[in-house]
């Protein structure tokens, strides 16, 4: 069975970036869209509080992301309108 999610676009300095937001597990898989390279995923510490800026951690990051990336990112992010 195919796990559903919410797809949510977004820009940040000039480049899109694609989000992929999975309820069940409180995360956003992030990508970048003009190459569909994954980012890193952001868990939500408190999954029933995702997108309402809940604090949360960015795991299993691509090893040719920057920490200054991620860190322009997590606002973006954590303020997406996620649903519940």
């Amino acid at each position: 069975m195919a796990r559903s999610f919410q797809r949510h676009t977004f820009e940040l300095s000039g480049e899109t970036f694609v989000g992929n937001h999975f309820p069940d597990a409180g995360a956003v898989s992030v990508f970048r869209e003009r190459d569909r390279q994954f980012i890193a995923a952001y868990v939500f510490y408190d999954a029933a509080q995702a997108g309402v800026e809940c604090p949360g951690y960015w795991h299993s990051i691509h090893s040719e992301t920057s920490l200054s990336l991620l860190g322009r990112l997590e606002p973006a992010v954590t303020a997406l309108p996620l649903g519940h």
